[in-house]
């Protein structure tokens, strides 16, 4: 009686097996080069639209408050001058008072009831807001002639109450006429390798 014979079963070799590691190898280290590729340039976008949303939202601050202001009381604070040797920055009288209200005396004139300040912290590049209110019971009917020993030192003093506007903001340069003043931004990300200039000018309506 001949024995049994049990079918051939087709089996992988190991040069096959070595083969196909080898490939899904290669399949993976692609998938995660492109993955990483992409990972790496949506972080860059981002940080390129976050400069650039930063720049317009600080623009949208300046337009809403120097359009109220008057050239009389502007002041630039450029640490170049040797006013203050770490902010950069910008003083400038305001009739809105600390809750934005608006007040006239009896005789119908505008009262200035505050002074704002906007100022780069050079140690987060950060572009800072303050406002310092002005003695309630002596609001001028002239905007606030800005005194270097007065209305800056006390700005600066009330750092702790300040608002953040921007961020990644280097460097801020104005040049003003008779009634209007051009305000420049510089935004910029040393990590990204990435930096924009924006700028407008803005009419400043009262005196």
């Amino acid at each position: 009686m001949r024995g049994r014979r049990w079918p051939r079963v087709a089996g992988a070799t190991l040069i096959e097996l070595v083969v196909s590691s080898a490939l899904v190898l290669l399949l993976m280290g692609e998938v995660w080069y492109l993955a990483s590729a992409g990972s790496r340039f949506y972080l860059k976008i981002k940080g390129k639209t976050e400069i650039q949303k930063s720049a317009l939202i600080a623009l949208r601050w300046f337009s809403k408050d120097l359009a109220e202001g008057a050239p009389l009381s502007f002041r630039h604070y450029d640490p170049d001058l040797g006013i203050d040797t770490s902010y950069d920055g910008m003083v400038f009288g305001s009739p809105k008072d600390v809750n934005d209200q608006v007040y006239y005396n009896d005789s119908g004139q505008l009262l200035w009831t505050s002074v704002i300040g906007y100022y780069i912290d050079p140690s987060n590049n950060i572009l800072y807001r303050t406002k310092l209110p002005l003695p309630d019971t002596d609001y001028p009917t002239r905007a606030p002639l800005i005194d270097d020993s007065l209305y800056h030192i006390n700005l600066l003093a009330r750092i702790s109450e300040r608002r953040a506007i921007a961020h990644h903001v280097v460097n801020l340069t104005t040049e003003q006429s008779t009634q209007s003043v051009k305000v420049e931004v510089h935004c910029r990300d040393e990590d990204l390798g990435f930096g924009l200039k924006v700028q407008t000018r803005l009419e400043m309506k009262n005196r």
